[in-house]
């Protein structure tokens, strides 16, 4: 089926601004839920993060973790061509630790985020 005829798709559209971004030692992202809303673009609903990095260890921290309030939190080691897909959810946090200064190369990830006017 053509992308254009998924419910998302016809519900959402897909800004021109996802972007790639390198974790470096010592960079990462606090705790944040990705709830977004601009009058003008509409709100997130659905955001993602693309790891781009091959054979990256765990020992090298930049993992991505989601935070569910009330229930436990769960890492996932950035993994090459691993894709995560997530309703931003103000019950729900995510963050990328910090990268240590043992990591040889950044991490590189991509991220971005659909944008409906409507209500999910």
């Amino acid at each position: 089926e053509e992308w254009s005829k998924l419910p998302l798709m016809r519900l959402a559209h897909w800004p021109p601004w996802p972007m790639a971004t390198w974790y470096r030692p010592g960079d990462y992202i606090s705790p944040h839920d990705d709830m977004v809303t601009n009058n003008s673009t509409g709100t997130r609903a659905i955001s993602f993060i693309l790891s781009m990095t091959r054979g990256w260890l765990p020992e090298w921290g930049g993992g991505f973790w989601w935070l569910p309030r009330g229930q436990a939190a769960e890492q996932h080691q950035p993994e090459f061509n691993t894709l995560y897909l997530f309703e931003p959810s103000p019950v729900s946090l995510h963050l990328v630790s910090p990268v240590t200064a043992s990591a040889p190369d950044p991490l590189l990830h991509g991220e971005g985020a659909a944008i409906t006017r409507r209500r999910l």
